[in-house]
């Protein structure tokens, strides 16, 4: 018996007996080459070749990007949240000044000192003085780390009251407050308006008296701050002068022995020890 004529063999026909033999060949090949990429994948996963190219990362990259496999979600991280972590770790503002204490001395009119940012951010601040007198070249700042600013002062002698200084200039930011205290003196001299003579003549004294043998000295005297005297000085002799009202004074002058022309010193001094003057002439005659 012939194979052919086997019973049991299967006689349904070959599918690929009518096919070029190349077309077969290709066939199991696709077969073969879906197989080997399969293959090399599961193998790249769980055993990464390590002769793999090394990624090239710019110097100016502003996004990094990681990702993850089996399930695990990607996270991107941008420059701009790298320099909002970096500042909120640095310290924030905090500003410093080159001096506590500014001295005009007793008759300055000028001064200045300098004020820092010794923290880690940029921060604003103001300033402001506890009298008007003195002046400041701006009324506030903004400064980066390690930036100063130098602030100017300058005093109105005329508008400050007369003795010690005792003023500051305060520098307040978000979180801190500082002083610079303002020191020095100020003295005013009393000035001493108008002064006269009432009467401008007199006469020497003597047994058989011809006129009027003494004057009323009077002035306008001011100051800023309380007087502690006012004297008129005349031949060697001092006599107080008195308030009468509108800040005038007076003192009487005379007798006089001899015939001359007297002069009426008038000296003011304030409770300071401040002290100012004026003069004026008084005729003393001879009886005829």
């Amino acid at each position: 018996m012939t194979d052919t004529d086997h019973p049991f063999q299967d006689q349904s026909p070959d599918p690929t007996a009518s096919l070029p033999q190349w077309v077969t060949a290709a066939g199991f090949g696709a077969v073969a080459l879906v197989v080997g990429l399969i293959g090399f994948a599961i193998s790249s996963r769980f055993e990464p070749s390590e002769f793999a190219p090394t990624p090239f990362v710019a110097a100016d990259t502003t996004t990094s990007t990681s990702l993850a496999f089996d399930g695990q979600s990607s996270s991107t991280t941008t420059s701009a949240e790298l320099a909002t972590t970096s500042s909120s770790a640095a310290s924030p503002a905090n500003f410093e000044v080159s001096s506590s204490n500014v001295d005009f001395g007793d008759d300055g009119t000028s001064a200045q000192f300098d004020v820092s940012n010794v923290g880690g951010r940029q921060g604003s601040f103001t300033l402001g003085a506890s009298t008007t007198a003195i002046s400041v070249s701006t009324g506030s700042g903004d400064l980066a780390p390690s930036e100063s600013m130098t602030i100017q002062l300058s005093l109105d002698r005329v508008e400050i009251g007369e003795g010690e200084i005792d003023e500051t200039i305060s520098i307040s930011w978000e979180g801190g407050q500082l002083e610079v205290s303002i020191v020095g003196a100020h003295q005013d001299n009393p000035i001493i308006h108008n002064p006269q003579a009432s009467p401008a003549q007199i006469f020497v004294s003597g047994t058989t008296p011809c006129g009027p043998t003494t004057s009323t000295i009077s002035a306008r005297v001011r100051d800023s701050s309380e007087l502690e005297s006012v004297v008129v000085r005349w031949g060697g002799t001092e006599t107080a002068m008195g308030p009468v009202g509108n800040d005038i004074f007076e003192g009487v002058i005379g007798p006089f022995v001899n015939p001359q022309t007297a002069v009426a010193r008038i000296v003011a001094t304030d409770q300071f020890g401040n002290a100012g003057g004026a003069t004026v002439e008084v005729g003393v005659a001879a009886c005829p």
